[in-house]
């Protein structure tokens, strides 16, 4: 009779796990065990059930930084106006990186002035200028004031690097100025401990070209 009775709930057990969930078959096989074993079902259920799965957490959502969100709509404008909007609605995001995303835009459409004032503006409210943004200013000033703007970003404890020199040197070649190119090339080298590029020998030679300085341009090629 023992045999039939086990059977019988071994019968009904099997159909049961065919729909039952994962935990419940895991409950169900244990109190078959224990019944077998001659024990109480009440035995099957003194553990505790284990505690439901829980959402994954938003731990792993990315945080959109709104700066960075602005420099991308920045590089991405088409006109000297949508760079005014993007500026004007999203003052509060603007940082270092945004100044000089909009500078070169500005410079991009031939709005240099417009550029060296932004970043003046932005420096006297206070914005973290970067040397990106100096090396843009650098290049915006036409080469009236690189030699203030390099010396101040110096004062801002901001370390030139080649592109800033370039700019500089840049701006020296506008003024025809291969005295002050020749000079910023010695610092970059003697006193930074930069490599010169491409780019800085053909300013330099550019700039001593237009100062009508012939011998000296030929000692850079």
């Amino acid at each position: 009779l023992l045999g039939r009775r086990r059977l019988a709930l071994l019968l009904v057990v099997t159909q049961f796990l065919q729909t039952a969930s994962c935990y419940e078959k895991k409950k169900t096989t244990a109190v078959v065990v224990v019944m077998m074993m001659g024990l109480s079902p009440a035995w099957a259920f003194s553990a505790t059930p284990p505690p439901p799965k829980r959402p994954q957490e938003a731990k792993n959502k990315k945080v959109v930084n709104p700066s960075k969100v602005l420099v991308r709509r920045l590089k991405a404008a088409r006109g000297p106006t949508e760079v005014r909007r993007l500026l004007a609605t999203h003052e509060e995001d603007v940082n270092g990186f945004a100044v000089t995303a909009a500078m070169t835009q500005f410079r991009r459409f031939g709005k240099s002035d417009e550029a060296l004032r932004l970043f003046r503006k932005s420096k006297a409210r206070g914005v973290d200028l970067n040397a990106f943004a100096y090396s843009a200013a650098i290049s915006a000033s036409g080469g009236r004031d690189w030699a203030e703007l390099l010396e101040d970003m110096k004062e801002q404890g901001l370390e030139p690097d080649l592109v800033t020199y370039n700019s500089a040197i840049s701006a020296c070649e506008r003024l025809a100025d291969s005295d002050g190119a020749a000079g910023l090339l010695r610092e970059l080298i003697q006193d930074r401990g930069l490599q010169p590029d491409i780019f800085t020998y053909n300013a330099l030679i550019s700039a001593c070209e237009k100062g009508r300085q012939w011998q000296k341009a030929l000692r850079f090629f």
